[in-house]
């Protein structure tokens, strides 16, 4: 355990934790995809599990290699290149992307085929924006124009290249970039301001949707949204109507589920779930293990993990590195309660996965390099609080030394005044003798 936490530096606790929500993923995973495993790979139940369990070997190699290495300076000065990137990548997926279920969210990569989810990499890196740009705001007192350039307008335009094709992670980086500025300590009446211009456009924009769904403004998705929020809002139970089937078949395994579960590989609802190993993973986890063996313990794990990682911005000593801490953390844990929200019917159907836990390998991937700059951020704390310790302990020895010092030669000059008081004494002693011989001399 001793070599295990040497080569393991910063939060243990973190660690943990994600060490847990692996063995969590490898469990649901396993059980999520018997059915797809029959439909698509002929039967090898174990297909799909290894490949998972490869991503999170990948991943959390990635990330332990990414946590040795200091990146807060290196992140700070690439700011502006990353929000280009970003915003690259977007207008690349917007024009370019491959559609799946509808929505284009992935984008393939040139000669090697491989595709990738643009919106789990921009989130990561817009929050790294955010965080190298706030403090100068700050610091530099921008006027409101100033934070329309920089701050406000950057947001709009990722929010709304994201937007078209994936609501709610739009929604949610809007979210935790709101909070980003608040924590940041931008005045409240500029973010007020830009709350009153984005709450105005979009209301005309929804508007417009309304009122004219064809219209060019209009984005494609956005009947399937309407539709969403609705069957939501109206709490429409009908199994088989289009709109309703995923939350209804995830209420059902909750049910299913009870307190204690189904126990492991006993799931039902596998086979009616659409995305049983992605979407609805947590839904999966409950039918199986139950409120007691599966959904508290995740609550709890993801609670413990927003905790530590809370922990870890506060004892930044660099506003950057405390804000980049704060956003990585914040926005998937705020992912994985809105995944669970969904799953137990607390929220309309979003899509969004469970982190560390959903199969998916743009996702895993871009969270285990998220928390690998937390994880270094944690690794940098500890070994400043270990420097402290150290340079307090020697403070502490030496003073100790002094004292120790300090008394001997105390006692030193004790022992001389002592010496010196006898000889003094004797000397004395032989003076009256001296004195003593002589009278006795006169007398005779």
């Amino acid at each position: 355990m001793n070599k295990l936490t040497k080569k393991l530096k910063g939060d243990i606790v973190v660690w943990t934790v994600l060490g847990i929500l692996s063995i969590f993923s490898l469990l649901a995973v396993y059980s999520s995809t018997g059915n797809l495993s029959m439909i698509k790979q002929g039967g090898n139940t174990e297909y799909y599990v290894l490949r998972q369990g490869l991503m999170l070997a990948f991943g959390l190699m990635l990330l332990w290699f990414i946590h040795k290495i200091k990146w807060s300076a290196a992140l700070k000065k690439s700011a502006k290149l990353l929000l280009i990137i970003s915003i690259i990548l977007l207008i690349c997926t917007f024009l370019f992307g491959v559609e799946v279920n509808g929505a284009k969210r992935w984008l393939r990569i040139p000669l090697i085929g491989l595709q990738f989810q643009t919106s789990d990499l921009v989130k990561i890196l817009f929050i790294i924006y955010l965080a190298s740009v706030l403090p100068k705001a700050k610091s530099n007192n921008y006027d409101f124009l100033t934070m329309l350039k920089k701050i406000y307008a950057p947001i709009w335009i990722v929010c709304g290249l994201i937007l078209p094709m994936n609501f709610s992670t739009a929604a949610m980086l809007f979210l935790v970039s709101c909070v980003m500025v608040f924590i940041g300590q931008i005045p409240f009446k500029s973010l007020l301001t830009f709350f009153g211009i984005t709450f105005g456009v979009g209301l005309v924009v929804v508007v417009i949707s309304l009122a004219d769904p064809d219209s060019k403004i209009v984005p494609k998705r956005f009947t399937v949204w309407t539709n969403r929020i609705t069957s939501f809002a109206s709490g429409e139970e009908e199994a088989n109507s289009d709109d309703t089937y995923q939350a209804d078949q995830a209420k059902i395994a909750v049910v299913r589920g009870g307190f204690f579960g189904t126990g492991p590989g006993n799931s039902r609802q596998r086979n009616y779930l659409p995305h049983p190993d992605c979407d609805f993973i947590f839904a999966i986890i409950i039918e199986e293990y139950g409120l007691i063996l599966g959904a508290i313990p995740i609550i709890v794990l993801y609670l413990i993990l927003l905790y530590r990682g809370m922990k870890i911005s506060r004892e930044c000593e660099k506003p950057f590195s405390t804000l980049m801490v704060f956003g990585i953390v914040f926005i998937y844990v705020v992912q994985s309660f809105i995944h669970m929200g969904v799953c137990v019917g607390l929220g309309p159907v979003t899509g969004q996965n469970l982190p560390m836990v959903s199969t998916g390998g743009t996702a895993l991937i871009a969270f285990c390099i998220a928390m690998g700059f937390v994880m270094s951020e944690s690794r940098i704390n500890n070994k400043k609080k270990a420097e402290l310790m150290a340079l307090a302990a020697a403070e502490e020895a030496a003073l100790l030394v002094t004292t120790e010092t300090e008394t001997a030669e105390t006692s030193d000059e004790s022992e001389s005044e002592s010496e010196l008081n006898e000889i003094n004494n004797e000397t004395d002693d032989l003076q009256n003798t001296s004195e003593e011989d002589e009278e006795e001399t006169e007398e005779n």
